[in-house]
């Protein structure tokens, strides 16, 4: 009887503890980077589409996302708050995405994340290096900035919506 206690509660430690190392593992290498990156370089030019319609709003923010992307999830408070800023600024919000647009219109809405449309990265030719990201376009279709990564400062946010409003 001893035997099969102490069989069973090795077997117990020995599966914690791969889950804590595997929990460690995760966390250690699924770590968002401490400051944004560009998700686009300043001054690159975007195609305009019908899709797109650049040209009927000074200011297009391009808000990229994808449903099951746990730093996109992190980030809808931010993305909110950016979108709605934008709204009031005379920026126009789009949502754009590599996923099924139903499906990504309906984690934004979850969220509160009010776009004008959601839009395919592929339809557009959009193409950033990671998700979330966030690119502000003139209405000739230069990038004015883009950011991919979570926010992580409050500086940051401030920054992104001077930028939203700016002329």
């Amino acid at each position: 009887m001893s035997s099969l206690l102490e069989k069973s509660a090795n077997v117990f430690l020995i599966a914690a503890s791969a889950v804590v190392l595997g929990q460690y593992c995760y966390r250690t290498l699924h770590k968002p980077s401490p400051q944004w990156q560009r998700a686009l370089a300043p001054d690159e030019r975007i195609q305009d589409s019908v899709a797109l319609g650049l040209n009927s709003a000074p200011r297009t923010m391009l808000i990229v996302t994808a449903h099951n992307c746990p730093f996109c999830i992190a980030s809808m408070p931010f993305y909110k708050r950016v979108a709605d800023a934008a709204r009031r600024r005379g920026t126009r919000a789009l949502a754009v995405t590599f996923e099924d647009l139903a499906e990504n219109q309906k984690f934004l809405e979850s969220y509160g994340v009010k776009v004008e449309k959601v839009l395919s990265a592929a339809a557009v030719g959009v193409r950033v290096n990671g998700v979330p990201s966030l690119v502000l376009v003139r209405q000739d279709g230069v990038v004015i900035d883009s950011w991919v990564g979570q926010p992580e400062n409050e500086s940051l946010e401030r920054m992104v919506l001077r930028m939203v409003g700016a002329p």
